[in-house]
């Protein structure tokens, strides 16, 4: 086993770079939506999927502040609490889905040797089901959503993982702008992933970019 990867940890984005999240965040969006329309919240509007996926990769205070800044908190946490109960339950009936090639990549870098991460912007119990429903300790060795850490920025989170996966080296693969900041800020090599949820620019910064998760093992390659 190659030394080089064993001093080193991955950090994984989750929703747009390994889960294909839009396909349950989607429809309970447009649910919890019509709950608000019903009951004289929000105005009767049709939201494109495309206008969904953007607050993808966002935590909960920066969707809402983004998505309707004028709401009150009680009225937010209510309502944010009902999408999040219907993504866990279609989580838990088995409509969550990977992208193809993600368990199979994560399985080869397992192999390899690397030390892996996920830190990902949303609520603790989201990531529990998903870990829970992917198996996902056969590859990763921490977890890290930003609800356990106040909803900190991901720069802030990233302190954490280096107390507790200390390692050399650290790369940060992820498909929007607040997983290039942990880069940049710590000033780690980074992988954008172009098939997420994030526009184009936001990931002009990476060191590299990939058009598909099965692609990443010959980036990692690149840097022994």
């Amino acid at each position: 086993m190659d030394k080089t990867q064993q001093d080193t940890v991955l950090i994984f984005d989750y929703d747009g770079t390994l889960n294909n999240s839009g396909l349950i965040y989607v429809p309970a969006f447009r649910n919890m939506y019509e709950r608000m329309v019903r009951d004289g919240m929000a105005e009767s509007r049709n939201w494109e999927a495309g206008e969904i996926t953007r607050f993808l990769g966002y935590s909960a205070v920066e969707m809402w502040l983004e998505f309707m800044p004028d709401i009150s908190r009680d009225v937010m946490t209510h309502y944010s609490q009902g999408l999040g109960e219907e993504m866990l339950s279609m989580i838990e009936s088995g409509q969550a889905q990977w992208y193809d090639g993600a368990e199979q990549t994560l399985s080869s870098l397992r192999q390899q040797g690397y030390r892996m991460a996920v830190l990902s912007n949303c609520r603790r119990r989201y990531l529990e089901a998903n870990r829970k429903a992917f198996a996902m300790d056969r590859f990763f060795d921490g977890y890290y959503d930003c609800e356990s850490y106040n909803f900190a920025p991901k720069t802030e989170i990233f302190r954490e993982i280096q107390k507790e996966l200390p390692a050399k080296t650290y790369w940060v693969i992820g498909d929007r702008r607040h997983d290039m900041e942990v880069a940049t800020t710590h000033h780690l090599p980074s992988v954008g992933c172009l098939y997420g949820y994030g526009k184009p620019e936001e990931l002009d910064i990476a060191d590299w970019k990939i058009q598909d998760i099965r692609e990443l093992p010959a980036v990692l390659s690149k840097r022994k």
